[in-house]
């Protein structure tokens, strides 16, 4: 098994380890070793670890989708400005904390 395949398993929880090496089973006899190394290497890229994102993207990487060309806008719509948005914030308020950082008291 080439380094990158172990590597890449060794960072996947226990109980995806089997359920991936099941998918990458599929996608060798789909289109050969070559292509389930190149998604594992395109998951380790992204940080997918999971069976699911595995698929997802042989499926982007092996499917004949066409690319579609990007829309035109019509005259009258304003462009949008892109916003960058703090994900560090977003973790502190999904991990119960204020945007301070310290964790918020409960009135009981």
């Amino acid at each position: 098994m080439p380094e990158t395949m172990q590597t890449y398993l060794a960072t996947c929880s226990g109980s995806e380890v089997g359920q991936i090496l099941k998918v990458l089973s599929e996608l060798t006899s789909r289109t050969g070793f070559d292509s389930a190394v190149n998604t594992v290497n395109h998951a380790i890229a992204h940080q997918a670890r999971d069976a699911d994102s595995l698929e997802s993207l042989y499926r982007r990487l092996y499917s004949d989708v066409p690319e579609l060309p990007a829309m035109t806008l019509a005259p009258g719509i304003p462009k949008m400005i892109p916003m960058q948005p703090n994900l560090t914030a977003y973790d502190i308020l999904l991990q119960g904390k204020g945007a301070d950082g310290y964790a918020r008291q409960r009135n009981l």
